[in-house]
């Protein structure tokens, strides 16, 4: 996916070629034919992010999800939860106006997933 996010060709070329198949020319859509990049795009680093457990009160998370079982009772409830990813059961709670709703977004789901598997 980096290669390909990187091409400084035709993307979509790219990509159709590294499933064997070959397109005739430039697809005349994608980033690259629209920008005309000729050199490579360099991504960004990931930034480091602080520890999930220093973002969030364990305590009243804890509470929280004691007070509403129905709809963060399970580890991929609260995670969701936490990620900003509304659930109908999240909606029934009203919790998607809570404040630690989305507290968590800008945190890979897996990362969250796994401390609230933890706690």
């Amino acid at each position: 996916m980096l290669a390909l996010a990187s091409e400084t060709g035709c993307q979509t070329a790219a990509l159709v070629g590294y499933f064997g198949e070959r397109l005739p020319g430039p697809c005349g859509h994608c980033t690259s034919c629209v920008d005309g990049h000729e050199a490579p795009r360099l991504l960004a680093a990931e930034s480091s992010r602080p520890p999930i457990a220093s973002r969030l009160n364990r305590q009243a998370f804890a509470q929280l999800c004691s007070e509403h079982p129905e709809a963060l009772g399970e580890p991929r409830q609260q995670a969701r939860f936490l990620c900003g990813l509304s659930s109908p059961a999240l909606t029934t709670a009203r919790l998607s106006r809570h404040a630690q709703f989305g507290a968590l977004e800008d945190y890979p789901f897996s990362d969250v997933l796994a401390w609230c598997l933890m706690i």
